[in-house]
């Protein structure tokens, strides 16, 4: 494998990674330095996540690393599937036709439906071939979506006009908003994965786009509750339930402004 040594690594993400922090919860204005260390997290998991994903498309006699590969490895963990298929399903339905072409050319807009497929269902059924089932089920609770929502809630209505025009733009920043940005984090992933990301499939970047983001995610979270840690009282149970948002002008991490 590819070394992934700090020192090597060239920082391309950094902007965007301060944007998609704010977008989920933390500082309006976090470190440069902090983005930095997250981006080297986001590259080292993927880079993990393609390597192990290789093997499993091995494993199955396959030269290409397919949706099925990574979902897979992620087969043991319902509610971050839930959360992957929900992502899927949106996609694909902004990916369809207008209602207008529709109603101009409908052959033509089922022949692109058909196209498109529907990637949710597609993994529901490998899923189901593997013994994973109820994948989609109102009972497979995600608790931490909801925190995020809540969270994103909180912060909008604490926000002036500007600032929540700001915040919405955070919270649409992703590893690959466009065409652009997708090209760039495959050619940033290449440093360290070469030989996985040739063999990647189309299906699977979305997949990989969409775990980059998730693992700042989850970065974040972390933190929260850490920030939620230092502020409890020893003693207190209920000063655990303070509310462990930053406010724009500090960072979870660090922020610019107490450089």
């Amino acid at each position: 494998m590819a070394s992934m040594d700090a020192g090597n690594d060239t920082f391309i993400f950094a902007k965007e990674i301060q944007m998609m922090m704010f977008g989920l919860g933390d500082s309006q204005n976090p470190l440069l330095a902090t983005a930095q260390v997250i981006e080297l997290v986001v590259k080292q998991q993927l880079t993990l996540l393609l390597y192990k994903a290789d093997e499993v498309s091995k494993m199955r006699q396959s030269s290409n690393i397919e949706l099925q590969d990574i979902l897979f490895l992620m087969r043991k963990d319902k509610v971050k599937l839930k959360r992957l298929l929900q992502y899927l399903e949106l996609k694909d339905s902004k990916m369809g036709l207008p209602r207008l072409m529709e109603e101009i050319d409908p052959a033509k807009a089922l022949q692109h439906r058909r196209q498109l497929g529907n990637r949710k269902e597609e993994c529901l059924r490998f899923l189901s071939s593997i013994g994973v089932h109820d994948v989609y089920e109102d009972s497979v609770e995600d608790r931490i979506k909801m925190e995020r929502l809540i969270r994103a809630d909180q912060i909008a209505q604490s926000l002036n006009e500007k600032s929540y025009q700001e915040f919405h733009k955070s919270r649409k920043c992703s590893f690959a908003a466009t065409r652009l940005n997708q090209v760039k984090l495959l050619d940033w992933l290449k440093t360290t994965a070469p030989e996985p990301i040739s063999k990647l499939k189309k299906e699977a970047v979305d997949v990989l786009i969409y775990l980059a983001k998730e693992t700042v995610a989850q970065l974040i979270d972390m933190a929260l509750l850490v920030r939620q840690d230092a502020i409890a009282i020893p003693g207190d149970p209920l000063s655990r339930a303070i509310d462990p948002l930053p406010t724009t002008s500090s960072d979870t991490f660090c922020s610019e402004q107490n450089q």
